[in-house]
Order: C-alpha cells, then structure tokens, then sequence
C-alpha cells in the first residue's frame, strides 16, 4: 500500500538539513539556524525511537489479529485482545488490564455503515519503507532542489493515480537506479 507514501515521503523534506536553514530563523536576529542545532534535533528525534518501533509491531500484530481471527463483538473482547498482544510486545506488566485499549487506534479503519474491519493498519508500514527507499535514492542521487529529479517523481508515481498498481509504479521509479 502506497497511499501514505507522498505523505510521509514529503515529512522527510521538513527536517533535512538542506531546508532547515530557509525557514528556521531565529525570531530576533533572523539567522538561519546552526548546523550544530540541526545535529542536536536530529539527535533528539531519535529518542525514544525503540518504542515507537515496538509500538508499531504491537499495531500489526493487532492488525492480523483482526484480518485472521474472529473480530471480536463487544468492547471486553476487543481489550482483552489487544492486551493479549500487549503482553507478547512488552517485557513489563501493565497493571490496569481493563485501561488497556490499543484499539483506539484503530477506529479510522472501521466500515462505520457496518461493524466489521475495513483496512490493515500494517500497510502504513508498507508505505514508511517504500518512501524510506525513494528518500535514500534522493539523497544518494539528487539535490532536493533538483526540478528535473522532482519532475521524474511526480511523472512515475504521483500523476499515474490508479493506471498501475502502487508496487508497479514504486518498481519502475526504483528502476532509474539500476
């Protein structure tokens, strides 16, 4: 699943190091910001990193609970559930077993007309890697401020809409590396 991909491709460009400076200022002096500030956010941004990554493991295993068992009917069910795979993600206990509810998360991805589940939460990782590949090949091949580069993106993947499956298009704007 790709739809995410732009979206989360285009979150990379807010903190490279390349744009930083045209846009953070210091609101006095109006200097761009310092390579050593960019070093220490970036150095900051990975706080942390590992629960995020475990959290995202415990969404997926949710997700294919959800796609290959019964899909629970009542709010005891769905909890007990995701608690379930709470403890098979985390080496410490959560005490408040009936607090525990993962599958807030999940309320975007329910059919609202009916009560059944709608979308695989695990696609969005799908999406972080396939733009985490295009992001490298940027860095390695191109400026940011490269128009031509830019253009190629948008020509294979973003105007394409539903001409080719996602991957297809994905595939052969990976291709221009080869």
């Amino acid at each position: 699943d790709t739809v995410e991909a732009p979206s989360t491709l285009f979150e990379n460009f807010r903190f490279s190091p390349e744009l930083l400076p045209l846009y953070m200022r210091h609101e006095d002096t109006w200097e761009p910001i310092t390579w050593n500030l960019i070093q220490a956010l970036e150095t900051e941004s990975e706080f942390g990193v590992t629960k995020k990554y475990v959290s995202r493991i415990e969404k997926a295993l949710f997700d294919l609970f959800l796609h290959d068992e019964k899909v629970p009917q009542t709010q005891e069910e769905m909890q007990q559930a995701s608690f379930q795979i709470y403890q098979e993600c985390y080496p410490f206990p959560w005490d408040y077993e009936n607090e525990y509810s993962i599958f807030a998360s999940f309320d975007h991805l329910f059919d609202e007309s009916e009560p059944i589940y709608a979308a695989g939460y695990y696609s969005y990782y799908w999406s972080h890697m396939i733009q985490a590949k295009i992001w490298e090949k940027i860095i390695e091949a191109w400026s940011l401020f490269d128009n031509l580069q830019i253009e190629r993106y948008i020509k294979c993947m973003l105007s394409q809409g539903r001409r080719k499956p996602s991957m297809e298009l994905f595939e052969d704007f990976m291709k221009q590396w080869e």
